[in-house]
């Protein structure tokens, strides 16, 4: 699989339709929408559940303030472009922390 990277935005290409990209205000309902029924959050430990609006917007917030403060991005959106470019999920950028950590360390 070719990944495209535009380097001039936070554009993540995956392929002809899928791609990754900044998270944005706008995506609070759809994030709501997959995490309220639980079915997600009950695998992961760091998502809480019954889960809110309001959860969903203040994550949004603070990764929306890290990339603005830091030029950072550790959580990305995965969006769908023939779904009218429509958060289809989101991934965390964790493992780069994780090596920054330990290099850290030694």
């Amino acid at each position: 699989m070719d990944i495209n990277i535009n380097t001039n935005t936070n554009i993540i290409h995956v392929n002809d339709t899928i791609y990754l990209d900044s998270l944005i205000i706008t995506d609070d309902m759809k994030l709501y929408e997959y995490l309220e029924d639980g079915t997600i959050a009950k695998n992961f430990l760091c998502i809480p559940f019954p889960y809110h609006i309001d959860v969903a917007r203040n994550w949004i917030k603070y990764n929306i303030k890290l990339q603005k403060n830091k030029k950072i991005i550790f959580n990305y959106a995965i969006r769908d472009k023939e779904a009218n470019n429509m958060l289809i999920g989101v991934i965390s950028i964790i493992l780069v922390l994780v090596l920054i950590l330990i290099s850290i360390s030694i």
